[in-house]
């Protein structure tokens, strides 16, 4: 009889111990993820923040599905605000978001993985070299640099830009102080405007391989293009925000309905 008694207090020791010990530890570590719909806002991945790598994750943050490296430069729709709270307060936020390009591609990542696209105005800025920084540094700015190297020669002008802004279909009134204006949003057949339409949002790379041979159909080939050599006024607004409507940067409803399109582009000669 004094064999089981003992086995029997060993197995009741052993059970107390193991049901002790993790209730201090789990208590340290508890997480709320909490989400808020905001519809779709556009975003880039930020690549100054991936570097060497950045992580997509699934719905409940378990699983890594996609390492962001592999998509640079990748245009995202935010659907969600997913804050990660520890003890009831915010440690980090997180994106529900999907690929513009591939609606397989999609889950939670961290916020400061991305930019929000966000398209200036030409009107606000104060000189010809502020609007030439904010076009060489701005992330929503892609398609509009790959663009200006079609036309190596030319200047950009803000304030020809601020005219392109304005509709670029006729121009029936021309800008104060330039000639010779000519449309290049708007050649023959609506295009090469109606092409970035079609594509909005679209990779940089094959959108401007197709505009090429579109001007050079038309006869806009790149000794013509390189001939000219005065001002170009250029707005690309390429399905981004009208500005950044939030006081923490966040996305917001509002933002899904502020945004824009907008294929301005023109060639002139300054009068002086």
């Amino acid at each position: 009889m004094k064999k089981p008694l003992k086995l029997l207090l060993t197995l009741a020791l052993v059970t107390v111990g193991a049901v002790a010990l993790p209730v201090t530890a789990q208590a340290k570590t508890t997480y709320q993820i909490t989400s808020k719909f905001v519809d779709d806002v556009p975003y880039t991945t930020n690549m100054k923040t991936v570097k060497s790598g950045g992580y997509i994750w699934n719905a409940r943050h378990t699983k890594k599905l996609h390492n962001l490296k592999n998509y640079p430069y990748t245009r995202w729709n935010v659907t969600n605000i997913v804050t990660k709270k520890q003890n009831g307060k915010a440690v980090s936020y997180y994106y529900e978001l999907t690929s513009k390009t591939n609606p397989k591609v999609k889950g939670i990542a961290w916020s400061k993985y991305f930019t929000k696209i966000i398209a200036q105005n030409p009107a606000s800025f104060s000189s010809d070299a502020a609007y030439l920084k904010y076009i060489q540094t701005d992330p929503s700015q892609r398609l509009t640099r790959a663009i200006l190297k079609l036309y190596p020669n030319v200047t950009v002008s803000a304030k020809l830009s601020a005219y392109a802004n304005t509709g670029a279909y006729s121009y029936i009134q021309k800008p104060v102080g330039f000639k010779n204006v000519i449309n290049i949003s708007y050649i023959q057949n609506s295009q090469p405007a109606i092409g970035l339409w079609s594509t909005m949002g679209q990779p940089v790379a094959p959108r401007i391989k197709t505009m090429t041979a579109q001007l050079d159909a038309m006869g806009y080939t790149a000794a013509k293009r390189a001939s000219f050599t005065g001002n170009i006024g250029i707005f690309i607004a390429d399905e981004a925000n009208d500005g950044d409507n939030s006081q923490d940067g966040l996305p917001t409803r509002d933002e899904s309905e502020g945004q824009m399109t907008s294929y301005g582009m023109v060639l002139a000669t300054p009068t002086k």
